[in-house]
């Protein structure tokens, strides 16, 4: 079977590398908590971590594929089997004149997605 090199490909092994960030983060959880719980929280924890990265001027790439081969990274990392692998976040100086950088996708307008009401 020949293997094609697709711009999808290069993106998963971009992606599997952490986009050659100089720097990860992965995020875990106990696996004695509910999965739910522990999803809300490393939500959070993210949230705020590449917020405070943008004001320091870094770029970040919060990605479930940088977990992938979950027991490489557990090896590497020393996660005992007692944790559960969350998310990844990549994170370094953008690139602003890689191709991917320069992608600007069109966005839905808020109201077309939201609905308010009073209270």
């Amino acid at each position: 079977m020949e293997l094609k090199d697709t711009i999808e490909q290069r993106r998963s092994i971009r992606g599997l590398r952490y986009f050659d960030a100089p720097a990860a983060i992965v995020l875990v959880g106990d696996k004695s908590r509910p999965i739910e719980g522990d999803y809300l929280d490393a939500g959070l924890v993210i949230q705020n971590i590449c917020l405070a990265a943008v004001d320091l001027g870094l770029g970040t790439c919060i990605e479930n594929q940088g977990i992938t081969y979950s027991d490489a990274i557990r090896e590497i990392l020393q996660i005992p089997d007692d944790k559960r692998l969350l998310a990844a976040i990549a994170m370094g100086y953008p690139d602003w004149d890689f191709p991917a950088n320069q992608v600007i996708s069109p966005r839905e307008d808020v109201e077309n997605n939201i609905t308010w009401c009073g209270l």
